[in-house]
């Protein structure tokens, strides 16, 4: 079985598992207990959710398939996994709406909205078991996707999950100084940096060697963006302290 075979693949994947699990409760928890940004509050829950989805689709793929699997027995969990990273970049992306200079331009949300059933169509349509190619590292096998699904997701990764939150964090860190700046640009930059694995991750067929950095490197990622998450809320406390 690929956990036996794969510990540092299958122990990284829920190392992640877990941390993505905490953040969904502290999102579901001010959910229920704050008021405000109730739709922040349930883009952030969105976005972790699709996330947590997407490596439960790879720790089962590891866990329940043989080490010489197929493309027929790895694309049911592949194809789960991608449309659930497809909607985490949709939710990503509607995060920014819950900021001002966003919600002026709500007409954008149904573009990013059909994008999103666009791809996830392209994806269902042309991910064949005879359109995919299985690699392996050595140890575990990946599938590489068709070029024409790896082109188009990749087109809307470099905006879903660079251009549009790098520019929504430009905006929201205009006004803002010290800590809180500092803190959000930290959140911003681990995201990226997960952002950077998930490209790596489709980009398997070149990259078949890397995987287990690949891995660790997402996980880094999401652990910086909740320190700068953490740093910003109490930045914004000690900021409404001082006001009071």
């Amino acid at each position: 079985m690929y956990i036996h075979e794969a510990p540092i693949h299958f122990g990284l994947i829920i190392a992640t598992w877990i941390v993505l699990l905490y953040g969904i409760f502290v999102a579901y928890r001010r959910i229920i207990t704050q008021e405000e940004q109730k739709e922040w509050n349930w883009m952030m829950f969105l976005m972790l959710f699709f996330l947590l989805l997407t490596y439960t689709c790879l720790a089962a793929m590891i866990f329940v398939l043989p080490a010489a699997a197929t493309a027929t027995q790895l694309l049911p969990y592949y194809l789960a996994a991608w449309s659930s990273v497809a909607l985490y970049g949709f939710f990503f992306v509607n995060f920014a709406f819950t900021t001002p200079w966003f919600k002026e331009k709500q007409w954008l949300r149904y573009l990013f909205l059909i994008a999103t059933v666009s791809f996830l169509s392209v994806l269902w349509f042309f991910t064949t078991p005879a359109a995919t190619l299985v690699v392996s590292d050595g140890i575990m096998n990946w599938l590489v996707m068709p070029l024409i699904v790896v082109g188009y997701g990749g087109i809307l990764t470099i905006i879903y999950l660079f251009i549009v939150p790098f520019y929504h964090m430009y905006r929201v860190t205009k006004p803002q100084t010290g800590a809180l700046r500092t803190a959000n640009w930290i959140a911003w930059f681990g995201l990226f940096l997960w952002g950077v694995a998930a490209m790596c991750m489709a980009l398997v067929a070149f990259l078949t060697l890397l995987m287990p950095l690949i891995l660790a490197i997402a996980l880094i990622g999401l652990i910086i963006s909740y320190i700068g998450l953490t740093l910003a809320s109490r930045a914004i406390t000690q900021l409404r302290a001082k006001k009071e």
